[in-house]
C-alpha cells in the first residue's frame, strides 16, 4: 500500500530523512564496537546499504545515503581502527544497473565513482558534509554534499590553488527510479562560491599553481 503523501510531500520528506540519518547509527555502531574490542583488532564493516527488498528499483536518496556514509567512513576509519567497508552487492541490488543489452551507473554507483577520486591521497579534512584529500603532487579533492531534502545549500571555497573540476550532482526528485545528473560547474566554482541545490553533491579539484 503507498505511502498516505500529503501535498507538501512531508512523508516523502520523512523516508529520505529517514534513510540517510542511518549513517549516523553506522557511526554509533563503529564507536561502540571500538570501546569492546581490543586496540589493535581492526574492524571490517560488511554489507552496508539501504536494501529491505529484492530489487528495488534505486534513487538519488540512497545515493546521498552512501555519499554520508563514505564521508563518515573517511572520518572514523583512523580512530575507529576501520580496515575495511564493504557494500553489498554492485551489480542490480546497488551501484550498476545490468540490462539484457545496457548498463549504467546508479546514484549509488556514481557517488563510488566520484569518492574513487580521494584514493591514494592523505586526509586534510573529514565530516558529515566535506571531505578534502591532498595528493603527492599538491592537488587537493573534496566532495561536498547537501543533505537537505528541498534547502539549497551555500559553499564558500577556500582550498589553495586553481580550480581544475567541479561537477555538480543533482536531481529533480530523490524518489526512486532517479540518478544523478552530472553538470560541470567550473565557472561557478572559480568565483569562489557555490550555491548546491537540495539533495546533490559536488566532486571539485584544485591544483597549487
Amino acid at each position: 500500500t503507498p505511502a498516505p503523501y500529503c501535498s507538501d510531500g512531508c512523508a516523502i520528506r520523512d523516508d529520505y530523512y529517514a534513510t540517510i540519518s542511518c549513517t549516523e547509527r553506522m557511526r554509533q555502531l563503529i564507536r561502540e564496537l571500538r570501546s569492546m574490542i581490543d586496540p589493535r583488532t581492526r574492524i571490517s564493516f560488511d554489507e552496508w546499504n539501504v536494501w529491505y527488498a529484492w530489487y528495488r528499483r534505486t534513487s538519488v536518496t540512497d545515493g546521498l545515503h552512501a555519499a554520508l556514509a563514505m564521508h563518515m567512513f573517511f572520518e572514523e576509519a583512523a580512530p575507529g581502527g576501520v580496515a575495511l567497508v564493504c557494500h553489498f552487492e554492485a551489480v542490480n541490488e546497488g551501484m550498476i544497473d545490468v540490462r539484457p543489452d545496457s548498463a549504467a551507473l546508479t546514484a549509488q554507483g556514481q557517488v563510488m565513482a566520484a569518492m574513487k577520486q580521494h584514493i591514494g591521497g592523505r586526509l586534510c579534512c573529514a565530516a558529515q558534509d566535506v571531505t578534502v584529500t591532498a595528493d603527492t603532487d599538491g592537488k587537493y579533492t573534496v566532495t561536498v554534499i547537501n543533505a537537505a531534502f528541498d534547502a539549497e545549500k551555500p559553499v564558500e571555497l577556500s582550498a589553495p590553488g586553481t580550480c581544475t573540476q567541479a561537477t555538480l550532482y543533482a536531481s529533480d526528485t530523490a524518489l526512486p527510479p532517479s540518478r544523478f545528473a552530472e553538470c560541470d560547474i567550473l565557472a561557478e566554482a572559480r568565483t569562489g562560491s557555490l550555491r548546491l541545490p537540495p539533495h546533490s553533491f559536488a566532486l571539485l579539484g584544485f591544483e597549487k599553481g
